[in-house]
């Protein structure tokens, strides 16, 4: 009669501890789906302008956020960096310098500091829970990202 007890007690405890994980992981996968809507709506106004898209997922670099490459009209880049949330994209986006050039960062009592050197002029744009850098000179493109993320916080 005990070891049926605990047999029993033992099975609704892992039942209980697969629920939360089944809840936690499932609420979070469609979190992190959500966080990708703004990205998809920037490369959808790229496309009504004109331009053609290609995207592909990259290795995380200098900056925090999960990085997506669009290549637009197979010839220029644009790096858009996805946060879980507004306020994660924000905290990652003061540790970029004015011009675009450094990237200093403190996390779990480590620095980072990071001079970066880009091909041409550097544009750093914010909006929601994405960073968006476009280096180069274009002044359609530029434009274009202004019209929807605003004006840029970091780059030339």
């Amino acid at each position: 009669m005990k070891k049926g007890m605990l047999y029993i007690g033992a099975v609704l405890i892992m039942g209980v501890m697969l629920a939360a994980t089944f809840i936690y992981y499932s609420s979070k996968d469609a979190r992190v789906i959500a966080d990708y809507d703004l990205m998809h709506d920037l490369a959808d106004e790229l496309e009504k302008k004109g331009f053609s898209l290609e995207m592909e997922d990259m290795m995380k670099d200098i900056l925090a956020g999960e990085r997506t490459r669009l290549t637009v009209n197979g010839q220029e880049n644009i790096y858009v960096y996805v946060y879980e949330n507004n306020r994660a994209m924000e905290e990652d986006s003061l540790c970029l310098d004015a011009c675009g050039f450094y990237y200093s960062a403190v996390k779990d009592d480590v620095s980072k500091n990071i001079q970066m050197s880009w091909d041409s002029l550097p544009h750093f744009f914010k909006r929601g829970n994405i960073i968006v850098l476009y280096v180069g000179e274009n002044p359609e493109m530029i434009n274009n990202l202004k019209g929807f993320l605003g004006a840029q916080f970091a780059g030339q």
